[in-house]
Order: C-alpha cells, then structure tokens, then sequence
C-alpha cells in the first residue's frame, strides 16, 4: 500500500514534535558550556572574545531520521550598541545576551559555517549540536583580522546585489575606524536603494505610539547613518 502523503500542515506538527525533543534533550546537554540555549529558536549565543557567536540547527523533514543543518554566525560584540545608537532606539542595551539573536532591531549576524549531517535520530542530533557547540567556539576563538574585511568577502561572494550584510559591513567599518569607507558604502546604498529594506520610524513614533504611521517620515539606515557619521565627524568625537 503507497503510503499517505502528509499534508503541509502534518509536516509542520511532525517538525515541531521533534523540534521539541532535540531542544529538551539538548538543553540538558549544554549546561555549563557557557552557552544558553533558545529552545523555540533552536538556537544556542555565547560571548566568544569581542565576538557574539550564535549557533543554531534546523531541519525541514518530518521523518524522525532527518538530515540536521548545523551552521554557526557571529557579529561584533560593539555591533548592535552602535547600530541602536545610530537608529536612535533606546533601552535595548539592558536587554539580555539572547536578544541580540531574537530581537526585532538588531545587527545582522554573519555566517561563518555551515553544513549538513545525515539523518539523525532524536538523541544524535543533540549530541551533533553539542558537538557543534565546541567546535564553534575553537573556530570562532581562532578568528583573527579585520570582521570588516570578511563580510566583505562574503557580500562578494553570496551577493550579487550586494545587500546582504549592507547594515553589518558598515557598522564594522566605523567600529574599525573606517569612516570614510563607511561613508562611501552608505552614499552608494542610497543610490542603488541598498538599504531601503530596513526603515525605522523616527523618535516621534515612539514617543506617541497613537501617531499614525502614514504622518511620519521614515528614514533608511543609510540615511540615519551618514546623518550619524556627519554629526560625530563635526564634532570629533571616536566611533
């Protein structure tokens, strides 16, 4: 007899039952590695050097043997301070070490590993994660050189439009002392609408959150940024 074909909707609950069981089993198996581990996110952040690290699995098939992909991400710890600063979005700075994976308005994190394992049950895909855990945080460890210079490298290579990581090379480039480059980055995202992807409301909306959405301006981060760069260059103040 052909077997039943699951409906979209089957699959989903199937995923999220073993979904599930990874997270408990992998919670357990994390404790004292000095990562904390986001069960629905199926992911786990750490404070690695100056880097935030997160490293996460996924897998897409509802069978209980399933292939596991494993990848791992990092970004400036100074990243997202800076990226709220020039956004102008206060309080998230108290905000715990996970938001900055989970959190709405955030600095992209860029990807740094990446593969796939063959069907796992349940238990070994736990363990592979745990695994994966402290191999990322001997690789991550081992970075060295400017993080600007490498999500340039990656933008070339997985991008041809070149947004990708827009917002995380520039953010990099001013953490490094690299305005100038910074500036000329944004004044090109302008142009070719690089950034346009991500707008935020202005102070007033935040203030008055009543205010309709169509009355207020909104601003890029490429042009809250050269806005950023123009004030702290007038006034000299360090990155």
């Amino acid at each position: 007899m052909k077997p039943k074909t699951l409906t979209k909707r089957e699959q989903n609950a199937l995923i999220k039952v073993h979904r599930k069981a990874i997270d408990q089993e992998t919670k357990a198996m994390i404790k004292g590695s000095g990562w904390r581990f986001l069960g629905q996110y199926g992911c786990a952040v750490c404070e690695i050097d100056s880097l935030f690290a997160e490293a996460s699995y996924s897998f897409n098939s509802p069978e209980f043997y399933s292939d596991v992909g494993l990848a791992c991400a990092v970004k400036p710890m100074d990243a997202d301070p800076l990226f709220w600063e020039i956004m102008d979005i206060s309080g998230n700075e108290s905000k715990p070490l996970s938001f900055r994976s989970t959190g709405a308005h955030t600095c992209r994190s860029m990807t740094i590993f990446e593969r796939t394992i063959a069907g796992q049950n349940t238990e070994k895909a736990a363990i592979e994660f745990r695994n994966h855990l402290d191999e990322m945080r001997i690789y991550v460890s081992s970075l060295e050189g400017s993080f600007a210079d490498k999500v340039a490298i990656q933008r070339l290579e997985t991008d041809r439009k070149k947004r990708t990581y827009f917002q995380t090379h520039v953010i990099a480039l001013i953490l490094e002392s690299r305005r100038d480059e910074a500036a000329f980055m944004l004044e090109d995202g302008l142009i070719n609408e690089l950034s346009t992807h991500y707008s935020f409301y202005e102070r007033e909306f935040h203030e008055n959150q009543r205010l309709d959405k169509g009355s207020v301006k909104r601003r890029s981060f490429a042009e809250m940024a050269l806005i950023w760069l123009e004030t702290k260059n007038k006034f000299g103040e360090a990155p």
